[in-house]
């Protein structure tokens, strides 16, 4: 592709070869032009003077690799000083025609693209986790205020299973702040989903934890024990363990079964 003076052009040009109008010029001198475009793609050209090795595919491999990671990415700004340092690597191929300029930077803003994508989806997740936690609380809170006048109109028991059950949120919560590391997210799954599974787990520790404290109301848990303290306060440690524990609902639930069957 000769004969065109890439060096002449400037951002705000349109690209005489493909048509893109340009936005960011990542690179441009005799023979070369890499930029980025109007809708934030990254766009490369070059004449036939510049002679590209095999290696070139590896770098272009990982470009589209690159970008595919960083889809989940909707800030425009963001997104354009991501794609900037992408769009690095394929010029410092084509200016020097060397795979490992080009790898190191790429290699760098994988890392960066990584972390990004680490925060985000922690945000999103985290963020439904503790809401609805904090609603949770907010309505044991109201219960326990209003004791006096819930628990005579839904019975003692029922009264006691809901504030176990809505207890159980904290268990929930401390179980995934204290896994954190070990929950596999990827913001490029979209928004929906971590909000969902956040949203999922402390509706599951409410779930667990009301199991447990019907079974412990029930006598079916630690039955024949006694307590030297208060009842209430065993019962709600127990929802919170429940709340947290992904084995204790399924060991109660397995121990329920045989007592169903033996009988």
């Amino acid at each position: 592709m000769d004969g065109i003076d890439f060096e002449s052009l400037k951002e705000g040009d349109t690209d005489p070869t493909s048509g893109k109008e340009i936005k960011f010029i990542v690179l441009v001198k005799k023979g070369i032009l890499v930029y980025i475009d109007t809708n934030l793609e990254i766009q490369w050209t070059h004449s036939d003077d510049v002679k590209t090795d095999d290696d070139f595919g590896l770098v272009l491999n990982r470009v589209s690799y690159l970008e595919s990671r960083a889809r989940f990415i909707t800030d425009k700004e963001c997104l354009l000083s991501i794609k900037r340092q992408i769009a690095e690597g394929i010029a410092r191929y084509l200016d020097f025609l060397s795979y490992k300029l080009s790898k190191e930077i790429h290699d760098i803003v994988e890392i960066e693209i990584e972390a990004l994508n680490k925060k985000i989806s922690w945000s999103w997740y985290f963020d439904a986790a503790y809401g609805l936690a904090l609603i949770c609380l907010v309505l044991w809170g109201m219960l326990w205020l209003l004791r006096d006048y819930i628990s005579p109109n839904i019975g003692r028991v029922g009264f006691e299973v809901l504030l176990g059950g809505l207890i159980g949120a904290i268990g929930a919560i401390i179980s995934i702040v204290s896994r954190g590391d070990a929950i596999n997210l990827d913001a490029n799954a979209g928004k929906t989903i971590h909000l969902t599974e956040g949203t999922a787990r402390i509706i599951v520790g409410i779930a667990g934890a009301s199991f447990v404290t019907l079974a412990f109301k029930g006598g079916v848990l630690l039955s024949g024990m006694k307590f030297s303290g208060s009842q209430l306060a065993v019962l709600l440690v127990l929802a919170i363990v429940a709340g947290a524990s992904e084995r204790l609902v399924p060991s109660l639930i397995g121990k329920v079964e045989k007592i169903s069957l033996s009988k």
